[in-house]
């Protein structure tokens, strides 16, 4: 009979039976030896678990217990209290019991975040920022963002295990508030297996599919005049002579059949005769390696000088050669059963910005209006634009702090939600965004209440946008055991084993998890490995674990004693140069600073830097000493190098001292008060908060720093009206 509290026990699904087998037989055939500090990716923990999980109402909390077995969950049940001491005893696999006296820590899935640009989250947000730009053209044009961003990260993230140590950092800034799944740049190898998985990395998963692809832009407003001002005209054009009906615009043309891939096939077939004898599918693999190559394109279209290519269509070879083999590719992608998923940046800026809403057209043209392609920002979207989304299966990356630090605005997402476009947070980074999800819920939370909008956007619905729903997005969402795909975003058999204990302190689940802070993380489990959270905790799993504790912060950074930077040197000399300085990181006497009121976390060694594939990173280990699986060396590198090695820092090379550094950030918001006053402040549900001064001072801080040229001339690119006197 079944006890009470306890549900019925599940047959293990086959799929992963097999897979727990092949994976022991392979685990034993390895040559490698298992750190001191694995725990071959099997445990359990017993705490409490939002009812949604185990069967019951949503909105309470179970006690019960999650076992996890070679990285993916395998077991589910309820527990009473009296029953925890016998299943801990018993259990032949290590139990992490998440007691907290009369009650205990609450699991949850390990949070994703959609949105990231990992590689420089080492520099403090950028003070500059207050809500007056249009688009991010305008401010990426802005002399003041290039002296205060790329001049604070160059030259040096570029040499050596730098980059490394910057990938690494953000997987740590993240982990630390709870993220597990990172999108961020994943072509460097010495991030996998570090601390928490990668989005993009296909290793990430245990599944079938292909790896999410994240391009930084979907659209290139430079070549792309040419398919607004020639391609979507001769897609309407084709339609009429092909039908004989008054097609106005280009959805209609869409909808009655036609393509890009067709439209763009007349408009070579007539400018290069030559290329209608090669030139079938402008997507095959044969005709890219045409269109793909400069010469071969120009060519077969008989230009041999600038004023042969003047009597072409605007932008047309640059488009066809430099980004058509991009949207072909991405095309391709998404028609192989295989896909996961496509998350790019489009239409951030403000939402009447006239550019700013053309991106949207520009994709639905181009064909990548597809299921599974996320939009980053969106806030150009407008609501005709998330009704279509909504209808083609395709999701928002919704990053509120970011949007209302440097646009004064955010998405529509009350028409995203009632359009059914699923959305997902996203951080961005650390310059013009916050840490993490986790602290972008607080924003998004404000916003909501501020807007008017809780209802629709009650917690459970946040909750959502860094659990289910960006793991529906990316084509990754755990929904049945038995389909050799293990998927994330939940606490279900046969879901990835990441997941991450919270301090209970409401009694709503979603609440508890939407207002938990820093302090209330208390342990972050990757596919079953522990790697952060309380000592005590992790010991349970891992008795002998070798820990650094945490938050730990120092300040000092300086020149003194440091070999001077060889500014024009060659690549050589650089790499010796950053050599040297990596030495003297480890010795920098630097000032302990520490202003969190929360107990120590354990972050555990990784010892990863003897694996095969990250030999770079021990060959550097061996030359300088400086271990880059530890936090304490990845502080001091990344802090010594920002603070005295960057363009600004050493007033070289186009550097300005006025805007370098004064301080390295912290991994945690409450050792950065600037930051921490900003994000906190941004939006406020009531009272007075910088969005609102932010919107009454815009107009005057454009004029005053003389904005606007920049949005004025897209607008005019595209044959778009702008009115400077508008508050765009």
């Amino acid at each position: 009979m079944k006890k009470e509290g306890q549900l019925k026990r599940r047959a293990v699904p086959i799929s992963l039976f097999i897979y727990l087998v092949l994976n022991l037989i392979f685990s034993t055939l390895s040559f490698g030896q298992a750190s001191p500090n694995s725990t071959q990716k099997t445990l359990a923990l017993i705490g409490l678990i939002p009812g949604e999980y185990v069967s019951q109402s949503k909105n309470t909390y179970a006690l019960g217990y999650v076992e996890i077995r070679k990285g993916v969950i395998f077991r589910i049940r309820t527990l009473t209290p009296a029953q925890v001491p016998s299943v801990v005893q018993s259990s032949p696999i290590p139990v992490i019991n998440l007691s907290r006296g009369k009650t205990w820590d609450v699991i949850y899935p390990g949070l994703i975040d959609l949105h990231n640009h990992t590689k420089q989250n080492m520099i403090p947000l950028w003070g500059d920022a207050r809500g007056q730009f249009a688009n991010r053209f305008e401010w990426r044009a802005w002399s003041a963002y290039d002296k205060a961003g790329s001049n604070n990260w160059n030259p040096w993230i570029g040499y050596g295990p730098s980059t490394c140590a910057a990938f690494r950092w953000s997987e740590l800034q993240a982990m630390v508030l709870g993220t597990t799944y990172l999108q961020g740049d994943s072509s460097a190898g010495c991030v996998r297996d570090f601390a928490i998985n990668q989005v993009e990395d296909r290793s990430s998963y245990i599944s079938k599919k292909l790896g999410v692809q994240a391009p930084t832009d979907l659209i290139d407003p430079a070549s792309m005049t040419f398919i607004w001002h020639t391609v979507r005209p001769r897609m309407i054009e084709l339609v009429r002579k092909g039908t004989g009906r008054n097609v106005r615009n280009y959805q209609e043309a869409l909808s009655l059949g036609m393509n890009y891939e067709t439209a763009l096939k007349s408009i070579l077939w007539e400018h290069c005769p030559p290329l209608r004898q090669v030139i079938q599918d402008v997507n095959g693999t044969a005709e890219l390696k045409i269109l793909g190559n400069k010469n071969s394109l120009s060519k077969a279209c008989g230009i041999k000088t600038k004023e042969d290519e003047a009597r072409f269509p605007d932008q047309f070879i640059r488009y066809v050669y430099w980004f058509h083999k991009t949207i072909a590719g991405k095309k391709r992608y998404l028609a192989d059963p295989r896909r996961a998923a496509v998350i790019g940046h489009l239409a951030e800026g403000r939402r009447h910005d006239p550019y700013n809403q053309m991106e949207f057209h520009l994709l639905s043209i181009l064909g990548l209006d597809q299921p599974f392609v996320n939009l980053v920002h969106g806030v150009g979207v407008d609501p005709a634009g998330f009704a279509h989304m909504g209808k083609r299966g395709m999701g928002l990356v919704w990053s509120p702090f970011s949007n209302l630090l440097l646009y004064g605005e955010t998405a529509d997402i009350l028409s995203a939600a009632r359009a059914g476009v699923p959305i997902a947070l996203g951080s961005d980074w650390l310059p013009t965004g916050s840490r993490s999800v986790l602290e972008e819920l607080k924003v998004a939370r404000e916003y909501v209440r501020k807007a008017g909008m809780s209802q629709v956007f009650n917690d459970e619905a946040l909750y959502r946008m860094v659990t289910d729903n960006p793991a529906r997005m990316i084509n990754h969402y755990e929904t049945d055991p038995n389909d050799g795909d293990f998927g994330i975003g939940t606490i279900r058999v046969g879901a990835m084993g990441s997941v991450i204990a919270v301090r209970q302190r409401v009694a709503n689940p979603y609440t508890n998890l939407v207002m938990a802070g820093v302090e209330d993380i208390e342990l972050v489990v990757v596919d079953g490995e522990p790697k952060y959270g309380d000592p005590a905790a992790i010991r349970q799993a891992l008795p002998s674990a070798q820990m650094e504790l945490l938050p730990d912060y120092r300040v000092g950074f300086g020149r003194a004693g440091l070999p001077p930077y060889p500014a024009g040197a060659g690549k050589e000399s650089l790499l010796n140069h950053f050599t040297s300085i990596a030495k003297a990181s480890k010795s920098i006497p630097l000032t302990s600073v520490n202003r969190c009121k929360m107990e120590s976390k354990g972050l555990v060694y990784q010892e990863t830097i003897g694996n095969k594939d990250k030999k770079p990173l021990y060959d550097f280990y061996r030359a300088t000493g400086v271990n880059l699986d530890h936090y304490e060396d990845l502080y001091r590198l990344l802090g010594t190098n920002v603070m005295t090695q960057s363009r600004n820092a050493t007033n070289q090379e186009g550097g300005n001292s006025r805007f370098a550094l004064s301080y390295f950030p912290s991994l945690f918001s409450c050792n950065d008060p600037p930051y921490l006053y900003r994000i906190t402040h941004m939006v406020r549900a009531r009272g007075m908060d910088e969005m609102t001064q932010n919107a009454a001072a815009r107009q005057s801080r454009r004029a005053q720093l003389g904005l606007g040229s920049v949005p004025k001339r897209m607008a005019e690119d595209y044959g778009l009206t702008y009115n400077p006197a508008r508050d765009y």
